[in-house]
């Protein structure tokens, strides 16, 4: 079988016609114009001004835009979920805070609105105030409980950022699509996700002002006009106009794209279920519609999920372990951590699947064909 990539992006005639206009233009580089039609379209989507959102570089890029909107700095403490990609931790680390790592939800590795509940408790009690600020993550594709997060996180003074980098596309409570929750978001157009530019990101503000203030630190902390004038400390975040015509034709797409991945998602479940296999999904939040940018399944055991990682790697197919808990690697082993029995026990035996937008059914089925003889 030819080689399975983990998730291979679905590029086409738009994009071929969008990459073309952006070289005869001459302008690859920031601050071109898609850089601003991108943010009009991912603003449309989600229901905002365009002047709310601002294209970035990368997810994580956008993540240390956030915190320093929130005026996170040395020292501060910053929750992140057990159970994530580590760039919330890593942007949270570059800037000098101290991590806290929250428990997550044995069902979904979403974080546990009761554990972050009780872990801010215990910071306001040890040190006379809140973190500056919380990061969920919308894990795989599942989008949290913001509802019960903001509600949590309003109640003790901290800020609440919403991680949708894995997750645009899906829904969450009251129809609210992913990116749109939290006092801040972050996005990515990172080349294996749903939508892609190759490389890029976006972060949604709260007002003009704070996406105001985001754009000049985009930008090296520089001013609007033709003068190098530098008001603010800043960095080079601003995506480039090549990346971002790229992401735009991506975004034009969005319907059928993430048609594509649901798609594949109902085929492996239907495969799976016919041959009986002894694996599970990893749960969905209630009120929400996720969207499997990489389908999560789970072993019985850690021996199990490596005979199936090895089955399927000896075959070509490209599939992934769970995350690493963020606790366990060694930059942040010292760091402070909720029960951490949830997210150990999902990441021994979760596993990602491979997935595209144009993955076929023959693709699909040869993949569980693999999967079954794993199980004799």
């Amino acid at each position: 079988m030819k080689i399975v990539r983990l998730s291979e992006p679905s590029l086409g005639a738009l994009e071929r016609r969008y990459i073309e206009e952006c070289i005869d233009s001459g302008q690859l580089t920031a601050g071109g114009p898609f850089g601003a039609r991108l943010e009009e379209i991912v603003a449309r989507h989600l229901g905002l001004q365009p002047a709310l959102v601002v294209a970035t570089t990368s997810g994580t890029s956008a993540l240390t835009l956030a915190l320093l909107e929130l005026g996170v700095g040395p020292e501060d403490e910053v929750v992140v979920p057990q159970l994530s990609y580590v760039a919330p931790a890593n942007a949270a680390a570059c800037l000098g805070a101290r991590l806290l790592f929250a428990a997550v939800e044995p069902e979904t590795g979403l974080i546990c609105a009761a554990e972050l509940a009780s872990l801010l408790e215990d910071r306001v009690r040890h040190r006379d105030r809140p973190p500056k600020a919380v990061i969920g993550v919308d894990l795989l594709g599942r989008v949290a409980s913001w509802s019960s997060l903001l509600d949590i996180t309003d109640r003790h003074g901290c800020a609440l950022v919403e991680d949708a980098c894995e997750a645009l596309g899906a829904t969450g409570e009251n129809d609210l699509p992913a990116g749109r929750w939290g006092h801040i978001s972050c996005l990515s157009f990172n080349g294996t996700k749903t939508v892609t530019g190759g490389a890029g990101g976006a972060i949604r503000l709260p007002d003009r002002a704070a996406a105001n203030r985001t754009r000049m630190r985009a930008n090296h902390g520089r001013r609007p006009g033709r003068d190098f004038v530098h008001e603010r400390i800043g960095d080079n975040c601003r995506i480039s106009n090549l990346h971002a015509a790229i992401a735009t034709a991506q975004m034009e797409r969005l319907g059928e794209l993430v048609a594509g991945r649901r798609r594949g998602e109902l085929q492996y479940r239907k495969a799976l279920e016919q041959h009986r296999l002894p694996l599970a999904w990893l749960g969905v939040p209630p009120d929400t519609l996720h969207l499997d940018w990489l389908p999560p399944c789970l072993a019985s055991d850690l021996d199990t999920r490596e005979r199936v990682l090895d089955a399927l790697g000896g075959e070509g197919v490209e599939a992934r372990p769970f995350f690493e808990p963020l606790h366990r690697l060694p930059p942040f082993t010292t760091c402070p951590r909720g029960s951490t029995e949830a997210a150990e026990d999902l990441a021994s035996r979760g596993f990602l699947l491979p997935s595209s937008s144009d993955m076929s059914d023959h693709q699909i089925e040869s993949i569980v064909q693999i999967l079954s003889r794993c199980f004799p």
